[in-house]
């Protein structure tokens, strides 16, 4: 990793992640933000509840979220799984 290619990559992977993050903060995705952090980061007692940590709780809900329902990359590319054909000769 001393070359500036692959930390190039992995920064604009961390600014994509960061940025997925900040759209689920938007207006428009209240219910889907409460339901991610009730369903996958609950948290009991006022105190947690009112802090201010929402990209730290949003990342560990959507952790939780995609260790529990894996998401299937390739039906979302709609590119599908690619088939391979065998042939005995």
């Amino acid at each position: 990793m001393w070359e500036w290619e692959p930390r190039e990559k992995l920064l604009l992977l961390a600014a994509l992640a960061y940025a997925f993050l900040l759209t689920l903060l938007a207006p428009f995705y209240t219910l889907l933000r409460r339901w991610l952090l009730r369903r996958y980061c609950h948290r009991t007692g006022r105190h947690c509840r009112q802090a201010h940590a929402p990209f730290a709780r949003m990342r560990m809900a959507l952790s939780r979220l995609w260790q529990s329902v894996p998401p299937h990359w390739e039906s979302l590319s709609g590119r599908g799984q690619p088939t391979v054909s065998v042939t005995m000769l």
